[in-house]
């Protein structure tokens, strides 16, 4: 329902944030990855009320009641509303999650079936998830920022893969639905998409390269050239579960590598 393993990955992500980049303001971090975790638990039950019928065609579908499910979607939003109003960092960083808040919304009612524009707005929302709450607490110096923004980067283009791979996963009953996404219109250019996407990633690592001891740089480069080698190995296999999973390991692993080997 709320797809806990995410959750597990994105509360490790932050808890990396904490310890290696030091925000000044623990109570404001803390509260506001707690805020966008409950908004993703809202928006993942929301996505699941909305897609109940198409999912019925799955083997792994399991039937639930859609009312308890509204109930449980409230529930959530508002825990995040909540959060975010205690946390208040400042007006413009309030905005900024209630906008990712709308264009998740928005993702789940409209955008995920088109091509590519719902693929681009998930991993955005993710990226701001990443960003926000670090820069809402503070840094001492302009370093921690900037990496704090690589981090962002480099989850936004390992995300809006997944997002590809996963539609090429979906592409069967998406089509009975009606969807247009870009893997329904040309499977084939989704995957050119997905194949650009790591080589503009693999290029994006030497924006940190600087910053980074050798070691922790060219075992990042490696690593980040493996997970793209294997992702490709089974999207030729058509095994696009297993090739969407693998980069979740990709962005944790690479997460660990950046934050470890920083040279502060």
């Amino acid at each position: 329902m709320i797809r806990w393993k995410n959750a597990i990955i994105y509360l490790l992500l932050q808890f990396l944030v904490y310890i290696f980049l030091e925000p000044l303001d623990k109570k404001i971090f803390w509260t506001i990855v707690l805020a966008f975790l409950f908004l993703g638990m809202a928006m993942n039950i929301q996505n699941n009320i909305l897609d109940k019928e198409i999912d019925r065609h799955k083997a792994e579908f399991r039937d639930f009641d859609s009312h308890l499910y509204k109930r449980l979607f409230y529930f959530f939003l508002l825990l995040f509303l909540i959060s975010l109003l205690y946390a208040y960092a400042s007006i413009y960083l309030f905005l900024t999650a209630l906008f990712s808040a709308i264009l998740l919304w928005l993702y789940n009612r409209y955008f995920k079936k088109t091509p590519f524009y719902g693929n681009f707005l998930v991993a955005l929302v993710l990226a701001v998830s990443v960003v926000l709450p670090g820069w809402s607490a503070g840094f001492e110096t302009e370093e921690k920022y900037f990496v704090l923004m690589f981090l962002a980067l480099y989850a936004f283009l390992l995300n809006l893969k997944r997002e590809l791979i996963k539609d090429m996963e979906d592409l069967k009953p998406d089509e009975k639905a009606g969807y247009r996404t870009l893997a329904i219109l040309d499977l084939q250019m989704a995957q050119r998409y997905a194949v650009a996407l790591s080589i503009v990633l693999l290029g994006v690592l030497f924006l940190i390269k600087s910053r980074l001891s050798p070691v922790s740089f060219w075992s990042l480069f490696v690593l980040t050239l493996w997970f793209t080698s294997l992702s490709s190995f089974y999207m030729k296999k058509n095994e696009y579960g297993k090739a969407a999973s693998i980069l979740k390991w990709n962005m944790l692993i690479g997460f660990i590598l950046i934050l470890t080997g920083l040279k502060m």
